[in-house]
């Protein structure tokens, strides 16, 4: 039987732990820190972690791809590129604070806490996850991620991902239920006119948003590992035990935090 050639870990991939991630947000949660005693339950960082943990050791294609397969987004395109590189897709969770201004010493900078990234080789995907139970956007939320995303991609194709309970309109503080789209221009329109520190012009990055905004329910996310789950096939016992087992820690997970 061949063996898989050892391969060598990098000192910047032996320090990435989706765990430790969560780990370091909690460390900054000070007197809130009591409200994860029973788990943490109905927690969006608690739910990200555990579901995006086991999505990133599950086979990619068969399981995060046919997320991304069942993404809302009237772009075809961008889904199919981020399915076919899906294997080579480096997570990022909980990657800190990030800024939309580039001068760190500004005193009215604005900070974005994106809840993961993803990147491929063609495609940029920020990722943002909202709890099961009803919850609402921060005003100027998205149209800042977006910012972001969009100056961050740079040549790649942009993507935010929105993971919610319901489809849309979503709720967002201050305006209601609207459609993520109309609150994301409306939010760079009003960057822009603050900031000329993106490298694309404000009608440039609005065109992109039609075709760079996607959302999932978890009850698409439940069904699809359910599928998935039945619909894997292998000859070894092992593994396919070992699926099960991940799939089932998946499913649990969306069950206790409803």
């Amino acid at each position: 039987m061949m063996k898989k050639e050892q391969m060598s870990i990098t000192k910047k991939e032996s320090e990435k732990s989706i765990l430790g991630s969560l780990l370091k947000e909690i460390s900054w949660d000070g007197v809130k820190v009591k409200q994860y005693r029973n788990g943490g339950l109905g927690l969006e960082n608690v739910l990200s972690t555990e579901v995006l943990q086991i999505l990133y050791f599950l086979p990619r294609q068969h399981f995060l791809g046919e997320i991304i397969q069942a993404l809302h987004i009237d772009n075809d395109a961008i889904k199919t590129t981020l399915y076919d590189e899906i294997e080579d897709t480096q997570f990022d969770l909980f990657p800190g604070d990030h800024y939309i201004f580039d001068d760190l010493l500004m005193s009215k900078n604005i900070n974005v806490q994106p809840d993961a990234f993803l990147s491929s080789e063609s495609v940029h995907a920020l990722l943002e996850l909202k709890r099961i139970k009803r919850g609402s956007f921060q005003k100027q939320q998205l149209g800042r991620e977006f910012y972001l995303l969009s100056k961050q991609a740079k040549s790649k194709q942009p993507l935010l991902i929105l993971i919610i309970s319901q489809e849309p309109p979503i709720l967002v503080s201050g305006e209601g239920r609207v459609n993520p789209t109309d609150s994301i221009k409306r939010t760079l329109t009003e960057l822009f006119e603050h900031t000329t520190n993106h490298h694309l012009s404000l009608d440039e990055v609005i065109k992109q948003v039609d075709q760079s905004v996607a959302w999932i329910t978890w009850n698409e996310i439940e069904d699809i590992i359910k599928r998935q789950m039945i619909n894997y096939e292998s000859e070894n016992i092992s593994e396919m035990k070992s699926i099960d087992r991940l799939c089932k820690a998946l499913l649990g997970a969306i069950e206790r935090h409803r």
